[in-house]
């Protein structure tokens, strides 16, 4: 009791007693009869019973053992915790000393829990501080090398973790999985985009663990849509369409409405289900109209006009449409490159460039194919995902299939020009954590 501060008064009322007969119990001056005192003081100060020498048919104290007819009902036993000591008759069994040992072993443990609960607690600055830091990482996947956010991102994601493992009170704890959810989702990006699907798919499926202990809506349909796009650069178009759906199911109000039917789209065009693809636009369409905030990080975590019109390409493209998917890239790149330098999405923007000369070459406009392939092809190696030299190597395809034989000097020049491009990918070197 000395060594945990805990007083006399403070045992008494958390068994419902008064503090003078806690007293004398200590001092051995009161000798407890009932079994059901017994049994209560033991479940109140957490006495594992095993260290009374109780079992369920009998109960033995110090070799005096009493019939199964002694113990009292565990609904009796809550209630005499809840609404203090217990009244009324009920059979007794031989008389059984509590030591002073007893009492302040029994302390010890509740008093190591409410240190360590109490120590647990993070403070509000750490809180915004790693809110902060989630937020601009997010952002910073706009435009920073994947080479450069790698470290923090996993730094941040274990610090998550790591206030994850002692915390205690269910509020932050919430808002931790959260935090720790999202970051998992930034780092899906690094490995998707070095062409390992694997190590991204077990990421969304940490981040999925988060949202549901976050118990959080948006989340969950964010993680739905990152599963998605790893079955869709997997070729798995079908369950990628199911799992785009499925997400539109859990009641998201942010961004992942708009994100979810834009992915939903680009999976039915590839399945060439031209109804999906314009029952997915008019969703989408609608969804923006209704857009409500949400509480995540922003950055890559919003889904602009522009990023929107972007899959509708893809979607038009594969679906043998090149007209609407002209019109969808430019009005893309139209609003990327309007964007402030430190806002704008350049591996979006790429995309849809690299959409934009897919959609001239089907429609036979080869030298506005090769001048809206100029920027894309300047990129520097640590700026080409996944997404972009796949881009590139549907446009090669459709290029060797319609130039013919002999090729024009044009096209045998943009040939080259991309199969350089393509044997120097993004590094997929990253450095230590």
């Amino acid at each position: 009791m000395r060594v945990h501060r805990l007083t006399q008064k403070q045992i008494a009322a958390a068994l419902g007693y008064n503090q003078g007969w806690v007293s004398r119990v200590i001092r051995g001056k009161h000798i407890i009869h009932d079994l059901r005192q017994i049994r209560a003081i033991a479940v109140c100060l957490n006495i594992p019973l095993h260290l009374l020498r109780i079992n369920k048919s009998s109960a033995s104290f110090d070799g005096l053992t009493v019939t199964a007819n002694s113990l009292p009902d565990h609904r009796e036993t809550e209630n005499a915790l809840t609404f203090g000591p217990y009244s009324g008759s009920r059979p007794r069994c031989s008389p059984v000393k509590i030591t002073k040992d007893m009492v302040t072993m029994a302390a010890d443990e509740p008093a190591r829990f409410a240190w360590q609960t109490e120590a647990s607690h993070i403070g509000s600055l750490s809180l915004d501080h790693l809110d902060a830091d989630v937020r601009a990482l997010a952002r910073a996947y706009f435009n920073q090398p994947l080479s450069e956010l790698f470290v923090p991102n996993v730094q941040l994601r274990n610090a998550a973790f790591s206030l994850l493992e002692r915390n205690r009170y269910p509020e932050q704890t919430k808002h931790l999985y959260l935090l720790a959810g999202q970051l998992c989702l930034l780092l899906a990006h690094a490995p998707k985009d070095l062409h390992n699907l694997a190590a991204a798919q077990t990421q969304t499926r940490t981040a999925w663990l988060c949202a549901q202990l976050a118990d959080h809506h948006d989340l969950r349909a964010w993680v739905s849509a990152h599963q998605g796009i790893i079955a869709y650069w997997e070729g798995r178009y079908q369950d990628s369409l199911r799992l785009v759906q499925d997400g539109q199911r859990f009641g998201a109000r942010g961004v992942a409405t708009v994100f979810l039917p834009s992915l939903q789209a680009r999976a039915a065009g590839q399945l060439a289900d031209a109804r999906i693809v314009r029952e997915a636009f008019t969703a989408a369409q609608t969804a923006r109209e209704q857009l409500q905030p949400d509480d995540l990080a922003g950055g890559i975590f919003l889904i602009p006009p522009a990023e929107q019109a972007m899959y509708f390409s893809e979607a038009y493209l594969s679906l043998g449409e090149p007209h609407q998917a002209e019109q969808q890239a430019r009005y893309a790149i139209t609003s990327y490159q309007a964007e402030p330098a430190e806002d704008l999405f350049l591996d979006n923007l790429h995309a849809a460039q690299c959409d934009l000369a897919t959609a001239l070459l089907d429609q036979g406009h080869l030298d506005g194919a090769q001048q809206a392939l100029h920027p894309v092809l300047a990129t520097p190696a640590q700026r080409r995902p996944l997404p972009l030299t796949r881009g590139l190597l549907t446009f090669d395809h459709k290029l060797l299939a319609s130039s013919g034989d002999p090729r024009p000097a044009l096209a045998r020049q943009l040939h080259d020009e991309i199969t350089e491009f393509r044997t120097h990918p993004l590094n997929p070197h990253l450095p230590a954590v």
